[in-house]
């Protein structure tokens, strides 16, 4: 429902549109620092509610894998895609972009409930 608004808002005033989608957004790899992070949403926030014992039980199959990418990353391509769009729309390009960020990196909820148990100790 989204797409459709933005593409009738691309079409009705001809602005440069572009959708970014990234999986779970999660601490930096590089930039700023390493492992930067302002806000306690995604897995972050789940390790530290464990940790500080707000969160004493999750419904979370462990072998189930987690698509993180890092928040630097997520930054870096939204600037490209954004200079996809302005080429795209100096060729007069009609089409929507949809851009899905992914990690070619995932890792097992196991590990963040392991990682979670060893902040408590």
């Amino acid at each position: 429902m989204a797409e459709q608004v933005c593409i009738d808002f691309k079409n009705e005033f001809n602005l440069p549109v572009t959708i970014f989608r990234p999986s779970i957004v999660s601490l930096s790899e590089a930039e700023p620092v390493k492992g930067w992070c302002d806000t306690l949403n995604g897995p972050l926030g789940l390790t530290f509610a464990g940790a500080f014992a707000m969160s004493h039980v999750s419904m979370i199959d462990e072998g189930n894998r987690m698509d993180i990418i890092p928040v630097d990353v997520c930054a870096k391509g939204m600037i490209i895609s954004a200079y996809k769009t302005w080429i795209d729309q100096q060729k007069e390009n009609k089409e929507i972009c949809i851009l899905n960020a992914t990690s070619i990196r995932s890792g097992a909820y196991s590990t963040l409930v392991y990682h979670a148990k060893e902040m408590v100790k």
